[in-house]
């Protein structure tokens, strides 16, 4: 998403950095399940759920200013605009695809969860 969003770039800086930031937890939490599986499976459900809900709530706040640039993010688009950019129109469907990857680590932690518990 970020080596194809340009839109994202130049008119949210805030919320590539934040992807960026995502991103950046996620290897973190990967590293953490591997070393204690049980603590990192944890934390990588709840960090999958907080995404989640981000994921759902970002049309809205990509209506909003950036606070990097002061503009209107994603070019001052509506709620409605930035939930068919991100969902039905963003180069490649990184953002749908994104998503499930989420649900799919979800899902994965959860499994890795019951598996080091027992």
């Amino acid at each position: 998403m970020l080596a194809t969003d340009n839109i994202l770039w130049e008119s949210a800086p805030s919320h590539a950095y934040a992807v960026i930031g995502f991103a950046a937890v996620f290897a973190i939490l990967i590293e953490l399940t591997l070393l204690r599986p049980a603590l990192g499976s944890l934390l990588t459900m709840v960090w999958s759920v907080i995404l989640i809900l981000v994921m759902l709530v970002d049309p809205v706040a990509a209506s909003y200013s950036d606070f990097i640039t002061g503009e209107p993010a994603l070019g001052g688009l509506t709620v409605q605009e930035a939930f068919e950019y991100l969902w039905t129109q963003q180069a490649y469907f990184t953002f749908p695809i994104l998503f499930v990857l989420v649900v799919l680590t979800l899902v994965a932690s959860w499994r890795a969860r019951r598996t080091a518990s027992e």
